[in-house]
C-alpha cells in the first residue's frame, strides 16, 4: 500500500517561502490574481443577536436536515456504484498489461496513452489508483510555501545548479496551481497529492533527513533558497496557467505534447535539450528481453497481433519523429507507437533502437521520462552554461512567460 498525503492548497503563495504568516485562497483568472489574502479584518463577523427557535421548530428543522442528508448520501452512493461498475466492465474487456512507472511519468499520461471506449481519462486514472492501492492517505491543510520545498527536493537533486533549482521551483509551482485550479479528479477533496504517478512527488522533512543525512542542512538551504528566490512566480501562456510538465532527461530534443497526449499545447513543442552522457547518469541504458518474453508480452497486450516464426522479423524499421523518438514501429502484423512499445517493455524512454541476436532482443534507450516540457538534466546543463531561470523556462515552454504575482 502506498500512503499518500493530500494537500488542500491555496491557489498561490505570493509570500516569502516558509515565512510564518496567514495565507488566504487566491484564484488565478487569466494569469492575474483575483481576490486577495484573507487577513484578520476579512474574517471578522458582526455580533448579531441570533434568532430564537421554539423546541418544535428546532426539532422540525433537525428532522428535515437529517432527511435531506440521508437522501443526498443515498443518491451519491447509487451514482458512484453505477459509475464504478461501468468503468470496471469497460476496463475488464481490455487485455491485462503490466506497466512499470518511470521517473517523469504520471497516471494521467499513462491513462491518456491507453484510451478505453466509454471511459474518461479521469475515470481510468481513478480505476488504476484503486486497483494498485494508490488511494487513501492523510488529508492535510497547508500552504504553497510549506509544500513546495518538499516537491522541489523530491523532483530534482539538491546538487543541481541554483538556476536549475529555481526553474524547477517555478515549474512545480505552476503545475500545482494548474492542478488546483482545474480540480484533481483522483482526489476531489484535495488540490494535489505527493505521488509523482498522479501529481508531483514530494518528500517530507523526515524522509529528506534520512536521505541526505549529514548533508541535510546544506541541501535544504539550497532548496529553500530556490523557492524563496522565485516566490510568487509562475508560468502563463496567453494569460493562462500552463501545464508545466517536466521529465528527467531528453535525447537531444524534447517531445511535443501532441505526439503523446490529447490536445496540442502550443507551448509544449519539441525544442533542443543540451544534456549528454557526461551530464546524466545512465543516459544510455539497455534492456535485454528474451524472445519468448517478447512474444508473451505482445500477445497478451495485442492478442490479434501475428508474429512470424523468425523473431528477427518481429520488429520492423521504426519511423522517428522530429525529436528523434520512435513515432511508430511495425511489430508483427501491428504498428505500435513508440510510447506503446516503451510501456509494453518498461523502457526508460521512447528514444530507442532494437536489435535481435541469440534469442534475445536488446533495446538501447536514450534519456528518461516522457520527454515533454522541461528536461531537468537539460535545465541543469543550461544553468551551468550561464542561462537564467527565466531563460531556461522560456526555452522549454515555447512562448510562455514567467509572471510575478503582484498581490
Amino acid at each position: 500500500m502506498i500512503t499518500s498525503t493530500y494537500a488542500a492548497l491555496p491557489g498561490i503563495d505570493g509570500t516569502a517561502a516558509l515565512d510564518p504568516r496567514e495565507h488566504g485562497l487566491v484564484l488565478i483568472e487569466g494569469g492575474r490574481a483575483a481576490g486577495g489574502a484573507r487577513g484578520p479584518e476579512r474574517t471578522r463577523a458582526r455580533n448579531v443577536e441570533p434568532a430564537r427557535l421554539t423546541v418544535r421548530q428546532a426539532a422540525l428543522f433537525l428532522a428535515l436536515g437529517c432527511g435531506l442528508v440521508v437522501a443526498l448520501l443515498a443518491a451519491s452512493a447509487v451514482s458512484d456504484s453505477l459509475s464504478r461498475g461501468r468503468v470496471a466492465a469497460a476496463v475488464g474487456a481490455l487485455p491485462v498489461e503490466t506497466v512499470v512507472v518511470e521517473e517523469g511519468d504520471s497516471l494521467w499520461s499513462i491513462a491518456e496513452e491507453r484510451p478505453c471506449e466509454g471511459v474518461s481519462t479521469s475515470e481510468l486514472v481513478r480505476w488504476i489508483e484503486e486497483q494498485n492501492g494508490f488511494s487513501g492517505g492523510a488529508l492535510v491543510e497547508t500552504t504553497m510555501a510549506d509544500w513546495l520545498p518538499g516537491v522541489v527536493a523530491a523532483e530534482m537533486p539538491a546538487s543541481f545548479a541554483p538556476e536549475a533549482l529555481r526553474a524547477q521551483a517555478v515549474a512545480a509551482r505552476t503545475y500545482i496551481l494548474q492542478r488546483v485550479r482545474g480540480g484533481a479528479a483522483n482526489h476531489p477533496e484535495a488540490g494535489v497529492c505527493d505521488q509523482y504517478t498522479c501529481c508531483c512527488a514530494r518528500k517530507d522533512d523526515a524522509a529528506l533527513r534520512e536521505q541526505w543525512g549529514a548533508d541535510y542542512t546544506r541541501n535544504m538551504a539550497r532548496i529553500r533558497q530556490a523557492v524563496t528566490d522565485t516566490d510568487g512566480q509562475y508560468l502563463t501562456y496567453g494569460g493562462q496557467l500552463i501545464r508545466a510538465v517536466f521529465h528527467a532527461s531528453s535525447a537531444g530534443a524534447t517531445e511535443s505534447s501532441a505526439a503523446l497526449w490529447s490536445g496540442d499545447a502550443p507551448y509544449l513543442v519539441s525544442v533542443s535539450s543540451p544534456e549528454t552522457a557526461q551530464d546524466v547518469p545512465n543516459y544510455v541504458s539497455t534492456a535485454e528481453i528474451a524472445a519468448d518474453a517478447v512474444r508473451t508480452a505482445v500477445r497478451d497486450r495485442y492478442p490479434d497481433c501475428v508474429l512470424g516464426d523468425d523473431p528477427g522479423t518481429w520488429f520492423g524499421t521504426p519511423v522517428l519523429d522530429d525529436s528523434g523518438r520512435v513515432a511508430c514501429i511495425p511489430v508483427g502484423s501491428e504498428t505500435l507507437t513508440g510510447a506503446q512499445v516503451r510501456a509494453l517493455f518498461s523502457l526508460r524512454s521512447a528514444a530507442f533502437s532494437v536489435a535481435y541476436g541469440g534469442g534475445t532482443f536488446t533495446f538501447t534507450v536514450t534519456g528518461s521520462g516522457h520527454g515533454v516540457g522541461m528536461s531537468q538534466y537539460g535545465a541543469n546543463a543550461m544553468a551551468k552554461e550561464g542561462y537564467s531561470c527565466e531563460e531556461i523556462l522560456e526555452h522549454y515552454f515555447t512562448g510562455a512567460q514567467v509572471v510575478q504575482w503582484a498581490g
